[in-house]
């Protein structure tokens, strides 16, 4: 018998009774060498720097326990940079896809980012395809089919959107999910006719490194119920513009994009 419990003994968890054994999984990893906490219980804010890879972290003041004038002197020393929220990168970081991802993770609450996705002008700055991070609140996307309240501390932060989530529509970029460069060229000519969000459109259609072209654009448009027959004439307009391989509009001044009056469906 006893034989038996020494080989219990060398398990994990404490099968058998055992001096400083893990009492949980939790406790398990906490005891693990590999295990290293990455984000803290306040809203936003990691509690130690978050290592995204080998080449740098997101900094912010608690990360670094200073005052707010220690982190103001600290920050102008460093020459530091804004990435967006309380998040800051030192100006010879590479800030790549996966950098922004772990950023937005960062500042969205953890328990909840395996039930959306960011969408719109958000996805569309992870991806890469606008140069500043957007103004405003932080679009997400939850399924109809599972419906998300966040918590109270980050309502503020976040404009959520319920919709149809499907598979193909998005795609895995570190510990978060955006959705795929068609679905966001889409859902912004879609719901928004603003310049920045048409920038972005037109950034999608030019990149050649993605399948994007403007007659999928178009197709999938057509298919998407209950559009905006204006939304429909500015996608038109834009992938016209992509079709005759001229300059980025984004080094035009003043540039703007064609309005169209009417809400009725493109189809009737």
């Amino acid at each position: 018998m006893t034989h038996r419990l020494n080989i219990l003994d060398e398990l994990p968890l404490p099968v058998a009774p055992g001096k400083n054994r893990p009492q949980s999984a939790i406790d398990c990893l906490a005891h693990s060498a590999e295990f290293l906490p990455t984000r803290g219980s306040s809203p936003g804010l990691p509690s130690t720097k978050i290592s995204v890879d080998e080449s740098g972290y997101l900094i912010t003041a608690e990360s670094l326990r200073l005052s707010t004038p220690e982190w103001q002197k600290y920050r102008q020393e460093q020459g530091l940079i804004n990435l967006h929220h309380d998040i800051w990168v030192s100006p010879d970081q590479p800030v790549t896809r996966a950098f922004r991802a772990e950023s937005l993770a960062a500042v969205a609450p953890a328990d909840y980012l395996y039930r959306i996705r960011f969408s719109r002008l958000s996805a569309a700055w992870v991806l890469g395809y606008t140069p500043q991070f957007p103004s405003g609140r932080i679009d997400i996307d939850y399924s109809r089919d599972n419906r998300c309240n966040l918590p109270r501390a980050y309502r503020a932060r976040f404009a959520a959107h319920q919709t149809t989530v499907i598979p193909y529509d998005c795609i895995t970029i570190g510990p978060i999910r955006v959705t795929s460069p068609l679905r966001t060229a889409v859902d912004l000519v879609s719901y928004h006719d603003q310049v920045e969000h048409l920038d972005a459109v037109m950034a999608i259609l030019r990149d050649p490194q993605n399948t994007v072209s403007p007659q999928l654009f178009l197709k999938a448009l057509a298919d998407k119920p209950n559009l905006r027959r204006s939304s429909y004439l500015r996608a038109q307009h834009l992938a016209q513009q992509c079709l005759k391989g001229g300059t980025s509009r984004q080094d035009e001044p003043n540039r703007s994009y064609p309005r169209v009056a009417g809400k009725s469906s493109w189809q009737t």
